[in-house]
């Protein structure tokens, strides 16, 4: 009978445990929806503005980035913790973001791991 209860006590607590986690990342991924103005910094053109867009549905994440060279779709979009990263092209290139959440609604991070990205969520 112990071992039973001992059993059926290390089920709950792990499955206490899944959920919590899961409510955390999914706190994550609703932190991150939404549209972003950004600033990457030293780049070969100088200083550029990017709005960096985020929608999650059913469970996915998808987006895009608006630049002065138009509007490019993002993909492999994963947030792990308080950090998202995601892809997309431009110029023949393949593009990679990592950018955290620094504060309320303010990100930081990196475009291709040299050039630092800032922005703040944009209030609507």
């Amino acid at each position: 009978m112990k071992k039973i209860e001992t059993l059926l006590i290390a089920l709950l607590l792990t499955l206490s445990m899944q959920s919590f986690g899961m409510q955390s990342a999914n706190e994550a991924v609703s932190e991150f929806v939404g549209e972003w103005k950004c600033t990457v910094f030293d780049t070969p053109e100088g200083d550029a503005d990017m709005t960096i867009i985020i929608n999650a549905e059913d469970g996915a994440l998808s987006g895009k980035v608006i630049g002065v060279s138009g509007e490019t779709e993002i993909y492999d979009v994963e947030v792990t913790g308080k950090e998202l990263y995601f892809m997309f092209d431009k110029a023949d290139r393949n593009l990679h973001v990592t950018i955290e959440l620094t504060g309320e609604e303010k990100i930081e991070g990196y475009l291709f791991d040299m050039f630092i990205i800032e922005g703040e969520k944009v209030k609507k």
